[in-house]
């Protein structure tokens, strides 16, 4: 057994690991105060550990489920609820799947609880306006499936969240590389609006 170690607090956890012996999970920060638990989404790679971060706003995250070419996918939390269903690739940052879908829908991703290699996403949704503690209650699951790049094959229908799943084949990596310009050279809200843009058409919630 071989310890993973933390982002500086008591505790860690893994959840999913690649084929290329990439982990994802999660890791506690330092407790200056023993009631508040902070901690973030983290990959672990050649006994390295990497913080995902949250989504802006949210104060905590943990990462769920990665597939064999590094993305990952995990909830921003208010470090006891879940409130933000998120995916990352390497290159950055952490990106909200509420902004990849329609707007409109009715419906909140709380949790992504894994991708696989085509890059389909099992998430848990609930109904906007949902209380955080309610989400075990009203939470639904749901399919996101990517449409091609250009948005061809994607309806912009919506049914029940049990069915709720979108055609076309998987976007290549290289449609969710990051963008040609460095990242170094763009604002943190400029990173953000770029890879929205090339993911605002990925994900759509299409009738059957």
């Amino acid at each position: 057994m071989r310890d993973l170690g933390t982002l500086g607090g008591p505790n860690s956890e893994a959840q999913w690991i690649n084929e290329s012996g990439l982990i994802a999970g999660s890791a506690d920060f330092p407790r200056p105060d023993p009631a508040v638990n902070l901690h973030d989404a983290v990959i672990w790679k050649n006994g390295k550990i990497r913080d995902l971060g949250t989504v802006d706003g949210d104060a905590c995250s943990r990462a769920y489920g990665l597939n064999d070419r590094g993305q990952v996918v995990g909830t921003s939390t208010d470090c006891h609820n879940a409130l933000h269903a998120f995916v990352w690739e390497k290159g950055g940052p952490m990106l909200d799947l509420n902004q990849l879908i329609p707007p409109g829908s009715g419906w909140v991703l709380t949790n992504a609880i894994n991708i696989n290699d085509r890059g389909e996403i099992l998430v848990k949704a609930a109904p906007v306006g949902f209380m955080p503690d309610d989400d075990a209650d009203l939470g639904h699951v749901a399919l996101l499936v990517p449409c091609n790049e250009d948005g061809s094959d994607c309806e912009n229908s919506i049914e029940r969240p049990e069915s709720l799943s979108v055609q076309g084949p998987a976007p290549r990596s290289s449609q969710l590389s990051r963008p040609e310009i460095p990242v170094q050279l763009r604002t943190s809200k400029e990173n953000v609006a770029a890879w929205g843009t090339r993911f605002a058409k990925q994900y759509h919630l299409a009738e059957h």
